[in-house]
């Protein structure tokens, strides 16, 4: 049986949560079920809540855990740009 490592990727690749300044490496189990516990000091550090919607991927023997982020989390992402749409005639 080959070794699945379980990686939690935050939607900034962890520059939130820098893995290299981790004291210490916590292990967590897949339940009969295939569920895991995300450890509380991880959720807290990528601000994880209950009934979050997350992307799983498969990434060269890994399983990815991505965040989704809603449309609206991207609200004043690029300050500046031009948002003005010209429609036809038609269709206004």
């Amino acid at each position: 049986m080959r070794n699945v490592v379980l990686h939690l990727i935050s939607c900034y690749d962890l520059v939130s949560y820098n893995l290299l300044n981790c004291k210490t490496m916590t292990t967590v189990s897949v339940s009969p079920k295939f569920q895991v516990v995300i450890p509380k000091e991880i959720r807290e550090a990528l601000n994880l809540f209950s009934g979050q919607r997350m992307e799983v991927r498969l990434n060269k023997g890994k399983v990815e855990f991505v965040p989704e982020k809603t449309i609206l989390s991207y609200r004043g992402r690029w300050p500046g740009i031009d948002s003005t749409i010209v429609r036809d005639a038609d269709r206004v």
